[in-house]
């Protein structure tokens, strides 16, 4: 038997499948939010990473800028709203 690893999508259905009621609808909303936030998060922390390994490389100028400017922190989000 091969592995078969499940897709953002099958985890989707595999989510709305556990309930079977009226809010499925919504259900689906809540998961697509919930996977959004989780995509946010992990670009942020790659973001910060990079930053990291550039102020190594290029000295901590560039940090204090790139952090600063970071397009996936939540804060930086609600100051533009």
């Amino acid at each position: 038997m091969s592995y078969h690893e499940p897709t953002t999508e099958d985890i989707r259905r595999m989510y709305l499948c556990m309930f079977i009621d009226s809010a499925q609808s919504e259900r689906g909303e809540i998961f697509d939010r919930w996977m959004a936030e989780h995509d946010r998060l992990v670009a942020e922390r790659a973001w910060a990473a990079c930053v990291d390994h550039l102020e190594a490389v290029l000295g901590g100028e560039m940090k204090r800028a790139a952090h600063a400017d970071n397009p996936y922190r939540k804060e930086q989000e609600n100051n533009n709203a």
